[in-house]
């Protein structure tokens, strides 16, 4: 059985879904204020026809924040907002934290332990850094580990051009690339130091995307979430569109990723990309009905859009 979540980046974007809160159906999710890009229009036609009944699907837990930039996070106060609209509508709730700073641990834990407080049911926290991961495990909360911490090629580049130069007659290129997708494709947590690390912080859940090569079964008991239907690719560095003011000793960003988007271009073909910010996605509905036979998976979260 399938669980169905919807996320949304901030507490803005939650009010704006007066209809969903109401019905909790996945149909009645707005994408936002501004038209859809068509990179996002194909992606959403794609999972819509992947599950035919996707529109009457009901949703019980809310993703709630952004994993991609420190400037997209929420307020103390509008986390306390977002957890108290969550319990009125009754919503179980999990909030999405970005990687945090040395300076900005300590606070986010704070607010965390707030949110803990005024949840009905258990607040699940998704990570995105060790640190944080390591620390949630004090908390009374759920930790889970995000998908900035799963660690798999996102995008290989796949192809007859790309395959390993081999000497002149061979005839073990087909078996040699499947080989290495097969490696690709490797569990990121199948060595024991890493079960047991993840066991030493109470991690029972892992966040994961569609990755083209596809993801083998982890061996040992874990619950698993994919995100649908974009994949984070990459991200960091100088965000090309950032616009920073400091007003009494705080910066804010105008936040124009959320608002326009750069379209890669590459000389040989490659999977459908999109920037917003200093973040690349790609769309990997080709690739839905391979994860929709992934049993081990438990969980979707649907993405109503670019996820920032």
């Amino acid at each position: 059985m399938i669980e169905w979540c919807a996320k949304f980046a901030d507490v803005a974007q939650l009010r704006k879904q007066s209809s969903f809160l109401a019905s909790k159906l996945l149909g009645d999710i707005q994408p936002g204020s501004l038209p859809l890009h068509a990179f996002e229009r194909k992606a959403m036609s794609a999972l819509s026809a992947a599950f035919g009944n996707f529109a009457r699907t009901r949703v019980r837990r809310v993703y709630l924040g952004s994993e991609f930039c420190s400037y997209l996070e929420m307020s103390a106060e509008e986390w306390a907002q977002g957890v108290e609209l969550l319990n009125r509508w009754g919503f179980q709730a999990t909030l999405v934290l970005g990687p945090q700073t040395s300076r900005r641990i300590e606070q986010t834990l704070s607010v965390v332990a707030d949110a803990a407080r005024e949840c009905l049911d258990k607040l699940e926290v998704v990570a995105n850094d060790w640190g944080t991961l390591a620390a949630l495990s004090d908390l009374d909360v759920e930790p889970i580990l995000g998908r900035l911490l799963f660690k798999m090629k996102r995008s290989p580049r796949m192809g007859r051009e790309t395959l390993p130069v081999l000497p002149e007659g061979t005839n073990f290129v087909d078996r040699i690339s499947a080989q290495q997708m097969l490696a690709l494709a490797q569990w990121p947590f199948s060595h024991s130091s890493s079960e047991k690390m993840l066991d030493s912080l109470k991690v029972r859940r892992v966040e994961m995307e569609m990755v083209p090569q596809g993801i083998n079964p982890p061996a040992t008991p874990v619950a698993c979430t994919l995100y649908a239907p974009f994949t984070y690719i990459t991200g960091g560095g100088v965000c090309p569109v950032q616009r920073l003011t400091t007003v009494n000793e705080e910066t804010r960003c105008a936040r124009r990723c959320r608002t326009s988007v750069i379209i890669p271009e590459f000389e040989n073909a490659t999977w459908p990309l999109l920037q917003a910010g200093h973040t690349n996605f790609g769309r990997m509905t080709s690739v839905l009905k391979y994860y929709r036979e992934r049993t081990f998976i438990d969980r979707w979260v649907f993405e109503p859009g670019i996820p920032m």
